[in-house]
């Protein structure tokens, strides 16, 4: 018994680190911190606004993610083209829409939809910019949420508003998309539409 745990056992000397004890306030403090709130629409949503993905973020840091292509995953055709700054504004204006109305619900929208990116989604990246930037100091992080599925526009609203179902309880009754104004027709007169959604477009 004893024999055969000598030498396994490594006595603690008084400087070793000790693991904080689950719960506890040490604990507590080693977790990380959040700067969003957590999820709490109103009851009576009904309003959905959803930001469409176009890329994933690749920086361990956020910083310059507003100007530098190496923040995020783009094509060739992507670079040098102010992209990062258009995808800053796109979640910024999202953010800003969700403030101002009480009864909206924001959803960051794409998949994994870069395989050489890896399990990165343009939902969840879209997300953690708007964390960076603190939600611009609007508190709307507590009506912020992702749906990370989504391969194109027309999955871009129908998975936003199911997941839009899946928070609040029932289907929004009317639809804002911020995305690049050349997609604005395709949102507008053929999507909103099919999916008998009043849908408003911010390009």
């Amino acid at each position: 018994g004893a024999l055969a745990l000598k030498g396994l056992v490594t006595p603690l000397s008084e400087e070793a680190e000790v693991a904080p004890i689950r719960n506890s306030k040490r604990y507590k403090q080693t977790l990380p911190q959040r700067r969003s709130a957590a999820l709490a629409p109103r009851k009576d949503a009904d309003h959905l606004v959803v930001v469409a993905g176009h890329a994933v973020t690749m920086a361990e840091s956020l910083d310059g993610v507003d100007a530098l292509d190496s923040s995020w995953y783009l094509l060739d055709y992507q670079r040098r083209a102010d992209v990062p700054s258009a995808l800053v504004q796109h979640i910024e204006e999202g953010v800003r829409i969700t403030a101002r109305d009480p009864k909206s619900v924001l959803v960051f929208s794409g998949g994994q939809t870069r395989r050489d990116a890896g399990p990165r989604s343009e939902g969840q990246s879209y997300w953690h910019v708007a964390e960076h930037f603190d939600w611009w100091g609007t508190g709307a992080g507590a009506r912020a949420t992702t749906e990370e599925f989504a391969r194109d526009s027309l999955e871009n609203v129908l998975f936003a508003a199911c997941r839009f179902q899946e928070v609040v309880g029932r289907y929004p009754k009317r639809v804002t998309v911020v995305s690049y104004d050349f997609k604005r027709r395709r949102f507008v007169e053929l999507l909103g539409p099919a999916l008998h959604l009043p849908l408003e477009f911010v390009g």
